[in-house]
């Protein structure tokens, strides 16, 4: 029953002590063994009362080598056992036998040889964001290695920390590490703190935790969104949530863009809008936005009508002009159309005026005389318009033709 580094013992008359001898070894990379670089298994032998002869040099037995010996093991006169540089398979119960003439005492020592001590290190050792649905069950783990196993506490948002074994009504710990939340409700969201400590050492790892949203779509059209045949259109789905919600768009024929792309005339962009660059009336229909990420989905219908119609040339030159001493000619070509026309004038010498340009003539001889035509064109099809210019030979006049506004109309 000694106490300490030694430790007394009798068996049949016999007297012994064990002795450790420590030494602090540097860990490596691998933690590896010895953290005991020698152990002494010190033997005293008290000589017998009835007056015969002392034990011989006791015999040390491990398992089934017998006698115990090696490069790494001394057994000394005085009955003290040494081994070096101790191995975990050291570990063992060692026999020792001592015998003389009046007979033999037999002491078994039991050696554990354990690991070197090693500080905490979390398996994953970087912090983590963690998304969790509003009243489903969720378990942080903070996972820890060390030797011996540390102890592993966590610290709630509000400050309050919990140490391992801890339930309550919404809380759980376990020893592996775990902190499990039921229930959770926007309150639980924040910061979390896993601390593990052992005999060597002490670390931390943050947890963010977050509760999921269903995601909620801000842009919200009012009505029939019109477009005009040629021209961008874009029709935009901004929604929020958490985790981000992923966006995608299911066109009037049934088509999904499900990831920002380009797809032809079509261009799904980050921020959910859907680009048609260059729409035409066959892009008329309904649209669906539909958001989605782990706690739910929103969709969003978008009607659409693109508006085209072929050019009409609403206000015509007259069929046949003749002009008058000194006067000026105005030609007038006034276009409806979507997208919107393009106009030109073809001149009775072939030359062409295109919209915006004009032309002027000076002092205009009978050459001036012939067929003037205008012709709107958009993509949809074309409209003409012609006039007869009459000049007298010999009357001084000057004409202008104008390539009149092209309008739109819906």
């Amino acid at each position: 029953d000694g106490q300490g580094p030694w430790a007394p013992c009798l068996w049949k008359g016999l007297l012994c002590f064990i002795l450790l001898l420590t030494h602090s070894v540097s860990s490596s990379a691998q933690y590896s063994p010895p953290a005991l670089v020698s152990i002494i298994l010190f033997l005293s032998l008290s000589p017998q009362q009835n007056g015969k002869s002392d034990p011989r040099v006791p015999q040390w037995i491990l398992g089934h080598r017998a006698p115990y010996y090696g490069s790494r093991i001394v057994v000394h006169k005085n009955g003290t056992l040494e081994i070096r540089n101790i191995r975990p398979s050291d570990t063992g119960d060692f026999i020792c036998v001592a015998r003389n003439d009046g007979g033999e005492s037999v002491l078994v020592v039991q050696l554990e040889v354990t690991e070197m001590l090693r500080r905490p290190m979390f398996k994953n050792p970087f912090n983590e964001k963690i998304i969790a649905k509003p009243g489903k069950t969720i378990t942080l783990n903070c996972s820890v290695d060390g030797n011996p196993p540390p102890d592993i506490s966590w610290m709630l948002p509000n400050g309050t920390w919990f140490p391992s074994s801890i339930r309550t009504p919404q809380f759980v710990t376990g020893g592996s590490g775990t902190l499990t939340i039921y229930n959770p409700e926007g309150h639980h969201a924040g910061r979390y703190r896993c601390a593990a400590r052992n005999q060597v050492g002490y670390i931390e790892k943050l947890l963010l935790l977050e509760l999921a949203q269903k995601p909620n779509i801000l842009t919200r059209p009012a009505g029939l969104v019109k477009g005009v045949s040629g021209e961008p259109l874009s029709l935009h789905c901004v929604a929020e949530g958490s985790p981000r919600p992923r966006v995608e768009w299911t066109l009037p024929g049934g088509r999904v863009l499900e990831r920002p792309q380009l797809s032809g005339r079509f261009l799904l962009l980050e921020n959910g809008t859907l680009l048609i660059r260059a729409a035409s009336a066959q892009d008329t229909g309904s649209y669906l936005c539909r958001a989605h990420n782990d706690a739910g989905d929103s969709s969003l219908t978008v009607p659409v009508v693109v508006t085209a119609y072929a050019p009409r040339i609403a206000g015509r030159p007259p069929p046949a002009i003749h002009t008058l001493p000194g006067a000026a000619v105005q030609l007038h070509c006034v276009v409806l159309g979507i997208p919107k026309p393009e106009i030109t004038w073809e001149l009775p010498d072939g030359s062409i005026l295109s919209t915006a340009h004009r032309g002027r003539g000076s002092n205009p001889q009978a050459s001036n005389s012939g067929v003037y035509k205008c012709t709107a064109r958009n993509p949809l099809g074309t409209d003409t318009a012609v006039t007869h210019l009459h000049a007298a030979p010999g009357l001084g006049s000057s004409l202008q033709w104008l390539s009149s506004k092209a309008a739109t109309s819906t």
